[in-house]
């Protein structure tokens, strides 16, 4: 989309429109996730725009998506919330001014950007993908590249993107129940900033995801995401309660797959049928 050109938002709001009235619900993403700037270097009005004064930054052109699109969306319904992904405030190409009743959906730098999105008083939905990403680990999926043959990183001051078994995946490694039951988002935020936290979304990209796969990549892991949500991961003395979730998860996984949901198997029969026979610690307190 040309952000400039003044058709663009005529599109926008059509099609913004007709998607509300199919799914009139009270949330609504509306994306700006890995902005990329060099997407608008070949669009002439954007060139001209940038041309017209020397000073004006990527930065600036954000903003002005945000001025003239942000207000066709709100404008759909007074109790419809928006939600926008972090990079719009955070990232290189942020825009300069986004209104803070826009949740934001956060993905980097786990705890520190949560804490910078609570601080400026925005409300956030966590999805690390350090810790939430359920496609983490899958390898890559562009083919052929000469670097998933290479069994160690030859430069060390460039990422480990490719290396060390990682076959490419950005997001490496696979993202177990556990971490992602581990996950204290809330870590170093005061009240306040907590009360920010109106939710938590597993995402699971579909690159390497299809119908055959997509019940095992999502189960049982994804009911680690919702207990930590829902009840904590910690008993009423601060302990986690990693001994006492395990059983519960690994019979959920049981019953999804008795109600035909090709859920993974997370430990051997054996350990299912014969509770807590295959913890490594006897004692819960040694868990913390």
């Amino acid at each position: 989309m040309d952000i400039i050109y003044n058709g663009t938002y005529d599109v926008v709001r059509q099609v913004y429109n007709e998607l509300s009235n199919i799914f009139p619900d009270n949330w609504f993403h509306v994306g700006a996730d890995e902005i990329q700037p060099n997407c608008f270097n070949f669009r002439s009005y954007v060139t001209d725009w940038f041309a017209q004064d020397p000073s004006r930054t990527y930065n600036d052109l954000a903003q002005y998506w945000v001025d003239h699109a942000v207000p066709i969306f709100q404008n759909y319904s007074a109790s419809r919330r928006l939600v926008m992904w972090e990079d719009i405030v955070l990232s290189t190409e942020h825009a300069h001014d986004v209104p803070t009743n826009i949740v934001m959906q956060t993905w980097n730098n786990g705890p520190d950007y949560i804490n910078q999105l609570t601080a400026k008083g925005y409300d956030v939905i966590v999805s690390s993908a350090d810790f939430m990403y359920l496609d983490c680990g899958m390898g890559g999926f562009l083919t052929n590249d000469p670097r998933y043959d290479v069994m160690s990183n030859p430069d060390a001051s460039t990422p480990n993107f490719n290396y060390g078994g990682n076959g490419g995946s950005w997001c490496a490694p696979y993202k177990t129940w556990q971490r992602i039951y581990d996950y204290d988002f809330t870590q170093n935020l005061t009240v306040t900033q907590a009360q920010h936290i109106v939710g938590a979304e597993a995402p699971l990209w579909s690159e390497q995801v299809d119908d055959v796969t997509v019940s095992s990549q999502f189960w049982p892991r994804a009911a680690a995401l919702a207990e930590l949500v829902w009840s904590g991961n910690r008993d009423e003395n601060g302990r986690k309660r990693t001994t006492l979730m395990t059983q519960r998860i690994l019979n959920y996984r049981e019953y999804l797959v008795a109600n035909g949901v090709q859920a993974q198997a997370l430990v051997p029969k054996y350990c299912v049928q014969r509770p807590h026979t295959c913890d490594l610690y006897l004692n819960q307190s040694a868990i913390q």
